[in-house]
């Protein structure tokens, strides 16, 4: 089975399944809804490649994923869901159901009806009954008369139903000319014609009178001092951290920009819709875990919740780490770690990289992490980490981000003192990227999908 939740636009897959061409009747997907879903008629719909079907979910929020998008394999299965009432409409974006892989031949290809729209299941619940008081037979929905049509009963003679129109007879004689109608309204006007040629040009008028003289120009040095003062005008400096991007505010004053994103290094770093392909909800020490991370320490642990990934309580430093891929493209350059830490519980976090010497940031109980090292110009290995102590269950860790450069994009705080992540990356990308890689071993598998 299919979990997906709609919470208004957004549909998060919660639990997924492996999905084989060929299937029939054989997956169920059930749709949970946020409170803006209330009230409306509810609807599900699948694709795959250029196939896309509409399925009328039931009461409790179900259906079957039809047929056809698993007929083909190799492609990715979307799943969306969307509501109507009164003139109000509410969809969703598209969530990624997984790749469908190749299931084996079977003997009953071709031989499948058509999933029924959702129209044709909308219909099929109408007409529940039917009611007859003696002259009239009625085709009811529950109390409502949807047809009714008189018969025969009760001794009274009743017409019968007309019938069906007798054969064409011939052609009758040609009539008279009738009389001529009157003048049909003024037409529009038409389109107009072509510019036609220049004419021959006059004879040259006689001199004019003598204009008053002009204003004295302007010299070399007068400008050299307008433009002078203009820029003792201009705002000298500007301000921000070192690396940041800077533009310009409503008052036209120059200022850092804050939510400008550099590009993350790191796949499947957004751990509040990971990729998981293992598909467990708890991972202990020496596995893989969600795609592209492992496991650190001999008696480490954690879950996967809502906000992010929480370390349990052990008996040694909990973490997990990623290796980057071909670490000598950033071979004496500078690069930036950082995690997005929930709310606070007690608790602490750091991350910190590894290119042959450990570098840590600090650690914080919420908020950014973060840490700049210029990347060793030998460099063979490069890993990145975050990691916490083993008092106590740890804070929720919401994101990750490796960048070039010394500052962190990740996230930024609002108004309000509030953090807020700045490009929170696709999760259909972060799953194709997975793809490349087993999810129990890490190591590259090109377009196996394993």
């Amino acid at each position: 089975m299919f979990i997906l939740y709609a919470d208004k636009n957004r549909l998060r897959v919660r639990w997924r399944e492996s999905l084989a061409s060929g299937s029939v009747n054989t997956y169920t997907a059930r749709f949970e809804f946020s409170p803006d879903w209330e009230g409306l008629t509810r609807k599900a719909v699948f694709k795959a490649g250029e196939e896309l079907r509409t399925v009328l979910l039931d009461g409790s929020g179900e259906c079957v994923v039809p047929w056809e998008v698993l007929a083909v394999h190799g492609q990715l299965l979307m799943a969306g869901v969307f509501g109507k009432r009164d003139g109000t409409v509410l969809p969703t974006i598209w969530a990624s159901l997984g790749t469908v892989l190749e299931g084996v031949p079977t003997d009953g290809a071709g031989a499948c009806p058509p999933t029924p729209d959702a129209w044709e299941e909308e219909l099929a619940k109408k007409g529940g009954a039917l009611a007859y008081d003696g002259l009239r037979l009625s085709l009811m929905s529950g109390e409502k008369s949807l047809s009714t049509v008189e018969i025969a009963g009760g001794g009274n003679p009743v017409p019968g139903p007309e019938g069906p129109p007798g054969p064409e007879g011939p052609a009758g004689p040609k009539g008279e000319p009738g009389e001529a109608g009157s003048p049909g309204p003024r037409g529009a006007q038409g389109v107009p014609g072509e510019r036609g040629p220049a004419g021959v040009q006059g004879p040259k008028g006689e001199k004019g009178e003598k204009g008053e003289p002009g204003s004295p120009g302007v010299t070399v040095e007068q400008i050299e001092e307008k433009i002078s003062a203009a820029a003792a005008a201009k705002q000298d400096t500007l301000t921000g951290r070192p690396g940041q991007v800077v533009g310009f505010g409503a008052d036209g004053a120059a200022e850092a920009v804050q939510g400008w994103s550099g590009r993350n290094l790191l796949i499947n770093s957004d751990f509040r819709n990971p990729v998981n392909r293992n598909g467990k909800s708890k991972y202990t020490a020496g596995s893989h875990t969600i795609d592209m991370w492992t496991i650190t320490g001999t008696s480490s642990s954690l879950t996967l919740e809502d906000d992010g990934i929480c370390f349990l309580p052990s008996a040694s430093s909990n973490g997990v780490r990623q290796y980057i891929k071909n670490p000598s493209a950033l071979a004496g350059r500078t690069i930036t770690m950082s995690i997005l830490v929930g709310e606070e519980n007690g608790t602490s976090v750091r991350c910190g990289c590894n290119d042959g010497a450990l570098h840590y940031s600090d650690f914080v109980s919420s908020g950014a992490a973060e840490i700049t090292v210029r990347i060793n110009e030998n460099v063979e290995e490069l890993f990145v980490f975050f990691q916490c102590d083993k008092v106590a269950k740890s804070p929720p860790i919401r994101a990750a981000k490796l960048e070039v450069g010394p500052v962190q994009t990740l996230a930024h705080q609002d108004e309000d003192g509030n953090w807020v992540l700045n490009d929170p990356p696709d999760y259909g990308l972060q799953y194709a990227l997975c793809s490349l890689y087993s999810p129990t071993t890490g190591a590259f598998v090109g377009s196996q999908h394993s």
